[in-house]
């Protein structure tokens, strides 16, 4: 084999190498952004779910709150009823 033909060989050998190494990194670019995009939706449902506990506990310390207005109110009603049978 001559050494231009030889040499032509290890050209396309070349070519194709790089070709190969251009389409993975295309393939991992693509993963990447993927992967990116991912993660960005997933902070932005833990962001979410964030809000949601945060009213979700306030919503709680109100209703406590409420609970505890109308048992205080009940006992009040209570006293005043037993006030009034012993009068």
């Amino acid at each position: 084999m001559s050494p231009l033909v030889l040499i032509f060989f290890l050209s396309i050998i070349d070519l194709q190498t790089v070709f190969s190494l251009e389409e993975k990194v295309r393939s991992m670019d693509e993963q990447m952004r993927v992967l990116h995009d991912q993660r960005n939706s997933a902070e932005a449902a833990v962001r979410r779910a964030e809000l949601d506990v945060r009213d979700m506990q306030e919503r709680l310390r109100k209703a406590d709150r409420d609970i505890t207005s109308a048992d205080v109110y009940r006992e009040g009603l209570r006293s005043d009823k037993e006030n009034v049978s012993a009068s």
